[in-house]
């Protein structure tokens, strides 16, 4: 265990919602790349309300991240193997360019995580400074090789322009969501579980059960040896319980919510801690965050203080 202890403050006045990326301030932190696709774990911590002021009657911050599944991994790593697919294909004609060594796939959380940062809460030091300096973050771009059919001058792509006929499409990743941020032929952020989900056929009703064409509590051979009814009364019940998953079948934890700003929708509450006017410091639980992803809800107008003791070493899925 190598824990590494980061620190984090919201301004006076700034109730709301931010995101922490435990890769990224790590990688600054150790001044070495931190893979963003791995699972961190925060061990727990302790959050200050209005750190040398009055504390707020109660203040309350909550911590979500996306859900810890299967299907979300399996939705990750797909958008990881296109991002490095596309990566390939476009280095396999020029022997001379390189791949920059800090390249990493980056991707964000959901559809209100900003790829340029404005709402990421950047570690500090002891007195509130920035650790940042003039480092780099970007997040991972892909770009379409289906052009637009028809001109788009009503939004632009993350590159800042708007699509002509015959333009690439750009966009970012992000995990959860049960839409695109954008529309196609522009879409923004593309949301990995839905596209996930969406690439695979729907799975079929009793597609796993046993098709019984017959009434087999009428069939003589099984009445054989029938002195009542509660043989048929349990096959009856064998052959109609328990005959579909006890989940939705092609919209997993992820994508079920539409994307509303400044709420949780479609992501996981890790942890809650709660202060009051007399007791304005209290205990983070620990949790895991899938690619570090954090999304914090401060909800009240003085400022907070964030203190996350964080493994180093994060573990690949």
């Amino acid at each position: 265990m190598v824990a590494t202890r980061l620190r984090f403050k919201i301004a006076a006045e700034q109730a709301g919602h931010y995101y922490i990326d435990l890769a990224r301030e790590l990688s600054r932190h150790h001044r070495k790349l931190h893979r963003s696709k791995m699972e961190y774990t925060v061990y727990g911590g302790y959050m200050i309300d209005n750190p040398g002021g009055t504390p707020s009657d109660q203040g309350r911050i909550d911590f979500a991240v996306s859900p810890n599944t299967w299907v979300t991994k399996k939705a990750i790593n797909r958008g990881f193997a296109m991002w490095r697919k596309q990566i390939a294909i476009a280095l396999s004609n020029f022997d001379s360019v390189q791949k920059q060594v800090y390249s990493d796939y980056k991707i964000l959380l959901d559809e209100g995580h900003d790829p340029l940062g404005s709402n990421i809460l950047d570690a500090v030091d002891a007195q509130d400074n920035s650790i940042v300096g003039n480092g780099s973050w970007e997040y991972s771009l892909l770009t379409s090789q289906d052009p637009a059919l028809s001109a788009d001058t009503t939004s632009s792509n993350p590159a800042g322009s708007n699509l002509e006929i015959g333009e690439p499409d750009q966009f970012r990743l992000m995990i959860v969501g049960n839409s695109h941020s954008g529309s196609n032929p522009n879409y923004h952020k593309i949301a990995l579980i839905k596209s996930w989900v969406d690439s695979r056929p729907i799975p079929q009703q009793n597609s796993d059960a046993p098709d019984y064409t017959t009434d087999h509590t009428s069939d003589p051979l099984s009445n054989l040896f029938d002195t009542s009814d509660t043989n048929d009364d349990v096959l009856v019940r064998y052959e109609n319980e328990n005959d579909a998953p006890p989940y939705d079948m092609d919209e997993p934890y992820g994508m079920l919510q539409s994307y509303v700003a400044n709420e949780h929708n479609n992501l996981q509450r890790v942890a809650t801690s709660i202060t009051n006017s007399s007791n304005f410091i209290c205990n983070i639980p620990g949790f895991t965050a899938l690619n570090g992803l954090i999304k914090v809800n401060w909800q009240s107008s003085t400022p907070a203080e964030i203190v996350l003791d964080v493994e180093s070493n994060g573990v690949k899925f």
